[in-house]
């Protein structure tokens, strides 16, 4: 007798190509949101593509993450995964005076990364604050990006809230400066135009609470000029004095945001930010192309806040067109290690600073790679430019592969 198929078997839940818990993790975000369950379910069709999750799918994995306590893990410090062990044991040894914190969560959405990295931003300027009594305002470089970008909601959310902040701080009503490190470039998506968190803040800036005071600073430039027009505009006492002024203020950032991205079209980083500004004159495209033919035979494999590196850490590379930015790889380690000062304030020297390093997968529908590549890569300088570091897991796991690091 042949055996009977059970046709009414319930199927289990469908992860795809994705791991379980980063599945999970996409749930359990939505639900401490108090997003509704249909709303849940399409989203996992929709943005993910995975069809078939039902209502007690939702409730199961509802169930064991309470039994684990896994809902507090969402957006703290993780301390399971033995990669997460290593690499953070890993970074404290090579960098002990400088090296704070690695936090890593179970998800692949930049807009967790971006939270959190918000909520350490926010931890950073309080603390700040507490142990600098009588100074009534900070300085903070953004590096801008997409990941960046997308921190301007919870900020907004975290600065207005007046619980977070001590009484020290609302009493004196502190100054908080925010810089970008980038000039404006022509992007088609404003949502990854470098600067796009400055424009949420300056549009969201009467929510944020009445005992702190925010004030903007941008680049006032192009992102992407040629080497000829970068000397012009750039060159001490001599250029354009709002571009000077706004490029003096690297000596004053006691706090930098800063992202990673791939090198190569349709990753949504500096490539395609350089190609799209360029479009619109024959003399950028052609330099854009020798360029990338400079680059690309220095085995350049990504940028970290518009400064190229390879597989050993910082290149070099004389190209015909520039990046008008505040910090060069070597400036954002100076402003770490507490040795950024100005030249012209002789024997002034700065307290260390804190760089906010945000990881998150590469969101090109043709490669959603983690960044564990970018991560290694930064830790094979000598110098880290980071005091926190804030990846994706797949990140957190492909980095140690890339370095080898074993028990």
């Amino acid at each position: 007798m042949g055996k009977v198929q059970n046709k009414d078997k319930p199927r289990g839940p469908n992860y795809g190509s994705y791991d379980r818990l980063e599945i999970e993790a996409f749930i359990l975000t939505r639900v401490v949101s108090n997003i509704k369950e249909r709303t849940i379910i399409a989203a996992l069709r929709d943005t993910l593509g995975l069809d078939g999750w039902n209502h007690d799918q939702i409730q199961n994995v509802k169930r064991t993450a309470n039994k684990q306590g896994r809902y507090r893990q969402l957006y703290t410090h993780h301390e399971g995964p033995d990669a997460f062990k290593m690499l953070s044991t890993y970074l404290h040894t090579k960098y002990p005076a400088t090296f704070k914190q690695l936090q890593s969560i179970y998800t692949a959405e930049a807009s967790d990364i971006a939270k959190l990295g918000a909520d350490t931003l926010c931890n950073e300027i309080a603390t700040y604050f507490e142990r600098n009594k009588t100074i009534d305002e900070i300085h903070i470089g953004i590096a801008g990006g997409r990941t960046t970008g997308l921190m301007a909601e919870p900020l907004v959310a975290f600065l207005s809230d007046e619980s977070r902040w001590s009484k020290l701080v609302l009493d004196r009503t502190k100054a908080i400066h925010f810089h970008s490190l980038v000039g404006l470039f022509n992007c088609d998506d404003p949502l990854i135009e470098p600067n796009s968190l400055m424009s949420t803040l300056a549009a969201r800036v009467e929510a944020i609470t009445n005992k702190l005071t925010l004030r903007l600073h941008m680049l006032p430039s192009p992102g992407i000029v040629t080497k000829h027009e970068y000397q012009l505009l750039t060159q001490p006492y001599n250029g354009i004095q709002l571009i000077e002024k706004a490029l003096a203020y690297k000596y004053i950032l006691n706090i930098i945001v800063l992202s990673m991205g791939h090198w190569g079209a349709g990753h949504n980083s500096l490539f395609d930010y350089i190609t799209t500004a360029c479009n619109s004159s024959r003399l950028l495209t052609d330099a854009w192309e020798k360029s990338k033919a400079k680059l690309a035979q220095s085995g350049i494999i990504g940028d970290v806040a518009w400064c190229p590196i390879g597989k050993n850490g910082i290149i070099s590379v004389d190209t015909e067109l520039e990046i008008i930015k505040m910090l060069t790889l070597e400036e954002m380690c100076n402003i770490v290690y507490g040795n950024h000062s100005d030249p012209r304030a002789k024997g002034v020297r700065r307290e260390n600073g804190k760089s906010i390093v945000l990881v998150s997968p590469c969101k090109s529908p043709n490669c959603q790679r983690s960044k564990g590549d970018l991560l290694a890569a930064l830790m094979q300088m000598p110098k880290l430019p980071a005091s926190h570091i804030i990846a994706d897991w797949k990140s957190i796991r492909d980095c140690r592969a890339a370095l080898n690091l074993s028990n």
